[in-house]
């Protein structure tokens, strides 16, 4: 069995004008701490179509495949500086895993010293939804985006990666490579998975439209993608699609995802808005 787990503080058009590189992630990354401090008591709902095939399904032959449907909430940090991300999945295959649609809601409108750990139990178990040999919580879509948080900036290495197009729109090319040990994404043996990628982004307004991350290590190569839309319920950019895939160096076949976000909606708590970290924790 695999693990990788995430260990966070948690050809186009030329531009006639392209801006620099370090001018352009100064300008994205105001716009990721921007959507980090808008992006906060938040709920929206996930579809999620998994495929796995070869040794990584943990069948001898043939295609395994699920289908899940999940509420998400993105909740504050307990330093409130940040915030942490929470998958619950509701159904399996059409079958409810569980009698409470709004577990999770109900557990941030209502905040107790508690309530992130039983958040973290409620996500944990909701990994295990994951079909295949991979188990695996980095699978989540606006991972990526933080690695151009201020915090993250002495960590990678910024490269032009040329023009693109995201849907209608003309977006200019970041790569990405992480430079420093240990790295952000680790296997659950503390083996360092180092992460590159991609961001589009657009060059007038510094919004991100796309990104690509990959993380290698000595077992496993993991893709994930995920692109951005406006949602005009919020007035901001938003998660709209992710698709994954898992390919393993010591074993044939891959994992696969593609999963959908809509209904966004901001809730509301009915005392403090952080997650209270629980003791010990």
């Amino acid at each position: 069995m695999i693990y990788l787990l995430i260990y966070l503080a948690m050809s186009g058009v030329a531009f006639a004008q392209a801006p620099a590189i370090d001018e352009l992630v100064a300008k994205a990354r105001a716009q990721v701490v921007e959507f980090q401090q808008a992006f906060v008591l938040v709920s929206f709902d996930e579809r999620y179509v998994q495929r796995a095939d070869g040794e990584l399904s943990g069948v001898l032959r043939g295609e395994v495949r699920t289908n899940l449907t999940s509420a998400y909430v993105i909740a504050r940090s307990a330093d409130g500086t940040g915030w942490t991300p929470f998958r619950d999945v509701l159904r399996v295959n059409g079958y409810r895993v569980h009698d409470r649609d709004k577990r999770l809601t109900d557990l941030f409108e209502k905040p107790s010293p508690t309530t992130a750990a039983q958040a973290r139990r409620i996500m944990d178990e909701s990994s295990r939804y994951n079909i295949g040999t991979v188990l695996r919580t980095i699978n989540i879509p606006v991972l990526a985006i933080l690695f151009l948080l201020p915090e993250h900036d002495a960590r990678f290495a910024f490269e032009d990666g040329g023009t693109d197009r995201v849907g209608r729109e003309t977006a200019r090319v970041i790569t990405f490579e992480e430079r420093q040990y240990p790295t952000l994404v680790r296997t659950n043996h503390g083996l360092d998975q180092p992460s590159s990628g991609r961001f589009w982004i657009d060059p007038a307004t510094g919004r991100v439209l796309k990104t690509e991350h990959i993380t290698e290590g000595a077992e496993i190569e993991a893709t994930i993608a995920t692109t951005y839309r406006w949602d005009e319920k919020l007035s901001m950019m938003v998660p709209a699609r992710m698709d994954e895939e898992y390919r393993g160096y010591f074993a044939t076949g891959r994992i696969r995802g593609t999963a959908t976000y809509s209904n966004y909606r901001r809730f509301s708590v009915a005392t403090d808005e952080q997650i209270v970290k629980p003791p010990g924790g």
